[in-house]
C-alpha cells in the first residue's frame, strides 16, 4: 500500500468515526450556534429581502426579469435620476441603470462596466445578494456568461458597521480554531490516550502520514465551515478571494493543532493551555472592533492575518491590491510554523 493510500485510509477512518466523537460534533455545532445567536441578536434574521431599484434604457426588459427573482424586491424606476433619488432616500439597498442594446453588448468580447449605486446604510450581505441576482438575471440574456464589471458608487454616508459585521473576525477565528486547531490536536491526543497510535505507526504508517491525515481532516472541515459561516452571515463576496485566507489560515491552525497534540499529554492539558493562550487567538478580533485602537497592535498577533483579510473582503469588497501583503505574511507564517512541526513530529514515535 502506497503512502497516499495509507493517508487516505486514516482519513476515511477519522470521518467514519467522527459522528461518534463528541469533539467532532462540537466542532461542527459551535460555529452554527454562534451564527444563530449573532443573527437573532444582531443580524438581519428577521430582515426583509434586499431592495434593488433599476432602470433599463432598452425598455425595462431586464428590470422585468429581475422582478421574477424571489431573492430580492425590485423597484422599477422611470428614469436614471429616479434611480439615484430612491437610493439616496434609502428606499433601496442598491440601484443600477442598464444601457441601451444590453443584450448585444453582453454577447460582445469586451468586458462591460455597469455602475452599481450603493446605499451607504445597506448591509454587506444584501449588496452581495443583489449583485449575484443581477448577474444571474444577465445570464438570461448572455447564456455563455456575462462579462460584466460592477463599478460601485456609494450614495450617502457610510453607516457604522453593524454588531454582526464587527463580530465577523471573531466568527472567523472561532470557526477556523475549533475545526483546524482543536480537531487535529484532539485526534493525536486521543490516539495516544487510547494507546492506538502505536498500532497505526507500525501498520506501516509513518508519523508523517498520521500528521498529514489528521491535519487534512481539520483543514477540510475548517474551510467548509468557514465558507458556510460567511455565506449564511454575509454572503460570499469574491468567493475565490475569500478562499485564500481561509485555506491558509486553516493550514496555520492545523500546524498549531498538531504541535499541541504532540506536546500535551491529554485533553485536559490541551484545554487548560488553550484557555491560557486564548488572548493570542482572539486579541485581533477584539481589537478590530474598536476603531480608536491602533491597528499595529492587532498586527502583532498571527490570527490577525486570517481574520482581517476575510473581514476586508466580505465587508468592504477589497481585493489583492489592498490586502495582498497580509496574504504574503500569512503564507510566511504557514512556512515558518511548518519547521518546528517537522522536528516535533518525530516525537510521536517515542510517545507510543
Amino acid at each position: 500500500m502506497s503512502s497516499f493510500n495509507r493517508i487516505l485510509a486514516i482519513i476515511k477512518k477519522g470521518f467514519k468515526l467522527g459522528p461518534k466523537n463528541p469533539l467532532f460534533l462540537i466542532a461542527l455545532a459551535v460555529p452554527l450556534i454562534y451564527t444563530l445567536i449573532m443573527q437573532v441578536l444582531f443580524g438581519g434574521f428577521w430582515k426583509t429581502k434586499p431592495v434593488i431599484v433599476g432602470y433599463d434604457k432598452s425598455g425595462q426588459e431586464v428590470v422585468r426579469e429581475l422582478k421574477k427573482s424571489d431573492a430580492i424586491k425590485t423597484i422599477e424606476a422611470k428614469d436614471v435620476s429616479e434611480v439615484k433619488d430612491i437610493v439616496e432616500e434609502k428606499k433601496a439597498d442598491v440601484g443600477i441603470v442598464f444601457p441601451k442594446n444590453l443584450a448585444e453588448k453582453l454577447k460582445g468580447k469586451d468586458k462591460m462596466s455597469l455602475k452599481f449605486l450603493i446605499n451607504g446604510e445597506s448591509l454587506a450581505k444584501d449588496r452581495n445578494i443583489a449583485g449575484i441576482t443581477i448577474l444571474n438575471t444577465l445570464r438570461e440574456f448572455a447564456p455563455e456568461g456575462p462579462t460584466v464589471n460592477f463599478k460601485q458608487v456609494n450614495i450617502g454616508n457610510e453607516k457604522a458597521l453593524t454588531l454582526l459585521e464587527l463580530f465577523l473576525p471573531f466568527i472567523v477565528i472561532v470557526t477556523v480554531l475549533i475545526n483546524a486547531f482543536f480537531l487535529p490536536a484532539a485526534f493525536v491526543i486521543q490516539e495516544k490516550e487510547k494507546k492506538t497510535l502505536a498500532s497505526i505507526l507500525v501498520s506501516p504508517s509513518s508519523y508523517v502520514e498520521v500528521l498529514v491525515a489528521f491535519g487534512f481532516m481539520g483543514v477540510v472541515l475548517a474551510i467548509f465551515m468557514g465558507m458556510v459561516m460567511l455565506l449564511v452571515n454575509f454572503g460570499l463576496n469574491q468567493p475565490f478571494m475569500l478562499l485564500i485566507p481561509i485555506v491558509l489560515g486553516s493550514l496555520l491552525m492545523a500546524e498549531w493543532g498538531l504541535v499541541a497534540g504532540i506536546m500535551f499529554k491529554d485533553t485536559n492539558a490541551l484545554f487548560a493551555n488553550v484557555k491560557m493562550m486564548g488572548i493570542i487567538f482572539y486579541a485581533p478580533a477584539i481589537l478590530l472592533m474598536f476603531e480608536n485602537v491602533p491597528k499595529w497592535i492587532a498586527k502583532i498577533f498571527p490570527t490577525y492575518y486570517i481574520a482581517n483579510p476575510v473581514f476586508r473582503i466580505s465587508i468592504y469588497n477589497e481585493g489583492w491590491a489592498q490586502i495582498g501583503w497580509e496574504i504574503y505574511v500569512l503564507i510566511a507564517l504557514v512556512v515558518v510554523f511548518f519547521i518546528p512541526l517537522m522536528f516535533l513530529g518525530k516525537r510521536l514515535g517515542t510517545q507510543t
